[in-house]
């Protein structure tokens, strides 16, 4: 249903029935908000309902958002979702409110956090596979004008038993990026926001791109290509940042990161641009959800 039509949840700590949906068990844990693996008590659907503490939430975000604000986020953020179709994007079911607690129910994808797989010496082309399907969401998620403003490992999910099918979660941070239009970001996670988070802050399509150079990088090196607190981003005098690459890192693998990572946000190449780089070109450079248009 719309987030138009939510019903009440229960606002019981130990409740495990929210509305329809019978929690099972704990499958995810964040500041303020916990992800559990759920069951619908009439049709049997696994879910995925994400309970964010909206007390909690606020008081982290205190300067700039009261209670009610952050409810309205995140009925801005299922909004969102409910605007996406594609296969590496969880699909919002029900959004129900209680006193103290907003409950986001959602498609269930299998899988671990990306997280889970740095330093793990991955080879390019696994590598390859991975950014092929985050890059193609990216560029369906930008064609509708949306950023998701918080990319990182620890907000995608991989499942290896389905030919590493990613599933890209959390659009806490996703805004609306109409052309013309400044959008002040709401949040970010400081090692992989690009330069112009630290000067203006606006979100844009080119920052999420930013987030996937970082994302490759990690993932071939099983390191930070640079220290956010080290640079100066503020200075108007960074105009080209120098990454070091180990020498396995092949050079194509190594052009498509320093192509995410251009400087200037008004030329840093598109999705589809990045996937025009002669890394992504190589057959084995696929996934299971790298269709960049959606089934409506």
């Amino acid at each position: 249903m719309p987030p138009s039509e939510q019903q009440e949840g229960e606002d019981k700590e130990n409740s495990t029935l929210v509305g329809l949906w019978k929690l099972r068990s704990k499958i995810g844990d964040g500041f303020s908000s916990k992800v559990y693996l759920a069951t619908h008590i009439h049709t049997g659907i696994v879910a995925a309902v994400k309970k964010v503490n909206v007390v909690n939430l606020a008081h982290r975000y205190r300067d700039i958002m009261t209670a009610d604000q952050v409810r309205m986020r995140l009925n801005d953020e299922v909004t969102i979702m409910y605007e996406l179709n594609h296969p590496c994007i969880p699909r919002p079911l029900q959004m129900l409110v209680s006193v103290n607690h907003v409950y986001i129910c959602m498609s269930y994808a299998s899988g671990r956090s990306l997280l889970e797989l740095l330093g793990k010496d991955l080879p390019e082309s696994r590598v390859g596979a991975i950014m092929y399907q985050l890059l193609h969401a990216m560029q369906y998620i930008h064609s509708k004008d949306i950023c998701h403003g918080d990319l990182k490992p620890e907000n995608i999910l991989i499942d290896e038993e389905n030919g590493d099918k990613i599933t890209v979660l959390d659009f806490g941070f996703a805004r609306r990026v109409e052309s013309g239009r400044e959008v002040k970001a709401i949040g970010w996670t400081t090692q992989y926001a690009p330069p112009e988070a630290f000067r203006a802050a606006f979100v844009s399509k080119a920052w999420d791109i930013w987030s996937c150079g970082v994302i490759m990088y990690v993932l071939l090196t099983g390191n930070f290509p640079f220290n956010n607190n080290v640079i100066n981003w503020n200075s108007s005098t960074v105009s080209v940042v120098d990454v070091v690459f180990p020498r396995r890192v092949s050079d194509a693998a190594a052009e498509a990161v320093m192509g995410m990572f251009t400087m200037n946000m008004l030329a840093r190449p598109s999705a589809e641009q990045v996937l025009k780089f002669p890394f992504f070109s190589m057959p084995e450079q696929s996934g299971g959800c790298s269709s960049s248009s959606s089934s409506d």
